[in-house]
């Protein structure tokens, strides 16, 4: 078994066929064979998912086209179909990592190397960013989202230039909710796969193009497929040993700087645009929910994501006020929605005022945003309730 995959190996390198080489390292990543019972069963649904996660791979980094992916898979499918249950074997896994760590890393940093000086300016802050603020492995764990959010915020005049230069054709239209780029949608395929958070995919996409990383399918012992992203350890190593080299084709970066984004993001400060603009609707609830009084003095929680007992749904947050009063709120970061939340926060008001409020206490709501909205403001006129509209960058304040 041994022979075959080294010779394999051997034959892909001696072509310099570095995308066979790198559908090899995203199987060597990929493999989960502890839930299934058969390997039939098993083939056929790592195969689902194998197949869109290598095209991913290999469409950003070599910007292949569909006839170049088909003929590496036919290559790839034709070597596995001479090994008996190769997909199946845990033994096989450790074979082929083995000889590819023997056989390709000096060759895989070598290309990473030479590329540097082609980079884009948006991938040289990429890989700045990973030296001097490393998460080192498989990108499953830690906060993905923070992670992007910093990048944002670090580099938000570049994205901001890069957005609005007329021959930019990246479609770098978008630097909110944590994304750097515009997020595109993943393989319908993939869409009932437990993925990162969205505001990684890009991200990861540009590392994978640099050749810092990959993008692979894993499979638990449950049978949950996720998709993950990991930097193999030698390019971490490389980075790691040899910062002076890459710090000499990259731009620097201030590590105080990163650390009070950090800060600012942990603590609430979003006085700033660039940082309210980079929080999604999670972050800027776990906020109020810590500082309600930030909404209003006096303002006390008593439960989020709040279900009314007759199931007319959940409320972001619901609170009382100074005077005893329900207050009921809602968040609507993005414009897109904010006429359905009036709709909404009136049910759930009127809900509260069915379910909740005795003698005489009142139910009002309010409605946090990212900005003020006229038409907002049109679309309360005439509630039976009182309804209130707050900006978040006013209320961080």
């Amino acid at each position: 078994m041994s022979e075959r995959i080294e010779k394999f190996v051997d034959e892909a390198i001696k072509n310099n066929d570095m995308a066979l080489i790198d559908v090899l390292w995203t199987l060597s990543y990929s493999w989960s064979p502890g839930y299934y019972d058969n390997y039939s069963a098993y083939r056929r649904t790592f195969k689902n998912w194998f197949l869109p996660i290598t095209k991913q791979n290999l469409q950003k980094k070599y910007n292949l086209k569909n006839p170049g992916i088909k003929e590496k898979m036919r290559l790839f499918y034709r070597f596995q179909d001479d090994l008996p249950e190769f997909f199946y074997r845990e033994k096989n896994q450790e074979e082929l990592r083995k000889i590819l760590l023997d056989k390709t890393p000096k060759i895989l940093v070598q290309n990473l190397r030479s590329n540097l000086k082609n980079l884009s300016d948006l991938d040289k802050n990429i890989l700045s960013f990973v030296i001097a603020y490393p998460i080192k492995g498989n990108f499953w764990r830690g906060d993905i989202e923070g992670y992007t959010k910093i990048f944002n915020i670090l580099f938000e005049e570049e994205l901001t230039r890069e957005k609005a230069n007329p021959n930019n054709r990246r479609g770098v239209n978008k630097i909110t909710g944590g994304a750097i780029l515009e997020i595109v949608n993943p393989n319908e395929k993939w869409s009932k796969v437990q993925a990162l958070n969205d505001s990684f995919w890009q991200f990861g996409d540009e590392l994978v193009k640099m050749g810092v990383g990959y993008w692979y399918i894993f499979i638990s012992s449950k049978g949950n497929e996720q998709i993950r992203f990991v930097i193999p350890d030698f390019i971490s190593e490389d980075i790691e040993n040899n910062k002076e080299y890459y710090q000499k084709h990259l731009p620097l970066i201030d590590r105080e700087r990163i650390k009070e984004i950090k800060d600012d993001i942990k603590h609430g400060l979003e006085n700033d645009e660039t940082i309210v603009s980079n929080l999604s609707e999670r972050d800027i609830e776990d906020f109020l929910v810590s500082h309600p009084e930030k909404l209003e003095e006096g303002l006390v929680m008593i439960d989020r994501q709040y279900k009314t007992p007759d199931d007319v749904g959940r409320m972001d947050m619901l609170c009382r006020d100074k005077d005893g009063n329900f207050v009921v709120v809602e968040l609507k970061k993005d414009n897109e929605g904010q006429d359905k939340a009036v709709g909404e926060i009136q049910r759930y008001m009127t809900s509260v005022e069915k379910n909740l409020a005795k003698n005489e206490e009142e139910v009002r709501g309010i409605i946090v945003v990212k900005e003020d909205n006229d038409k907002l403001k049109y679309s309360i006129h005439g509630s039976r309730f009182h309804i209130d509209i707050k900006a978040f960058k006013g209320i961080s304040q």
